[in-house]
């Protein structure tokens, strides 16, 4: 049967003043707690205004969409730049962010505000999991943090114990329609998913996602594919038709996986998800609707 595409419906804590004592190995007590946020990445979004971390939330960008009731909070973000303005006349305890997405001297308005921030973007599940322990200190929810943790290291658990014992070479692709892939580098976040879920990452020598070299994509040859949002993309690239990821998908076999983006590139609630995700299509079985 065909390997259809997924479509799953729907990222140093820094406080200036604060002093800090050393409750236990996860968890840092600070002077006061933050009660209110505006969330200035969909990753982020997904942390406060889901059950892991249901706190006030003034304000969210354009792109936050899960979960659904985050939808009648207001907009403070379109496109790369915040309204400043009306995020401070807010006054949200703390501003959250994704450090791709920010400059120093982006962040230096809200410093200037005095509104603390803290961002939300690692190149690493052991690192994401590290900021998660440092926002339920921060908004007092430690044991809904302690039980999402929980569930991440239990889909973590589970897709080690089923790492093939071949690991398939895997790039993640982010297809465009008209031939300018993105891949992901080596050193990204959800490289670190699919290392984790047993595959052998293939890509440029970056954090990020970077045009796709065609040339160099021909040559790493990929066993398998994790792509988002449109696998098409990819099988009808003429360039890219002997790619065994490619020859096998035409064959019926399970060797591309489309995630929908939500999901694939987000640092937010549903990270347990990825990896499970992640784990079944590297395991070599089909993902299906």
């Amino acid at each position: 049967m065909r390997l259809w595409p997924l479509i799953v419906v729907s990222l140093a804590l820094f406080v200036a003043g604060c002093q800090e004592k050393v409750l236990h190995a996860k968890f840092v007590q600070r002077n006061f707690l933050f009660r209110s946020t505006v969330s200035l990445s969909p990753g982020t979004t997904e942390l406060v205004a889901s059950k892991i971390l249901t706190i006030r939330v003034l304000g969210r960008t354009s792109s936050c969409n899960f979960p659904v009731s985050i939808e009648s909070t207001p907009v403070v973000m379109n496109g790369v730049k915040p309204n400043y303005e009306k995020i401070i006349s807010l006054r949200p305890d703390v501003v959250l962010y994704d450090p791709a997405l920010f400059s120093k001297s982006d962040l230096a308005k809200f410093e200037q505000a005095k509104i603390p921030t803290f961002s939300v973007g690692e190149n690493t599940l052991d690192g994401f999991i590290r900021r998660l322990y440092e926002l339920g200190t921060a908004f007092s929810t430690e044991t809904d943090i302690m039980t999402y943790v929980g569930d991440i290291d239990r889909a973590v658990a589970s897709a080690k114990a089923s790492i093939p014992a071949s690991r398939p070479s895997v790039v993640i692709l982010m297809p465009g329609e008209r031939g300018g892939h993105m891949i992901s580098g080596t050193k990204s976040f959800v490289a670190d998913i699919v290392r984790i879920c047993g595959g052998n990452v293939i890509g440029p020598d970056s954090s990020k996602f970077e045009m796709a070299p065609i040339e160099s994509l021909i040559t790493w040859n990929p066993d398998l594919i994790v792509c988002s949002p449109n696998y098409r993309w990819i099988v009808k690239d003429t360039r890219l038709q002997s790619l065994s990821a490619v020859k096998g998908f035409m064959q019926d076999k399970p060797t591309i996986a489309q995630i929908h983006g939500d999901l694939l590139l987000r640092q937010g609630a549903r990270v347990d998800v990825l990896i499970k995700l992640v784990s079944k299509f590297v395991g070599g079985n089909v993902i299906s609707k």
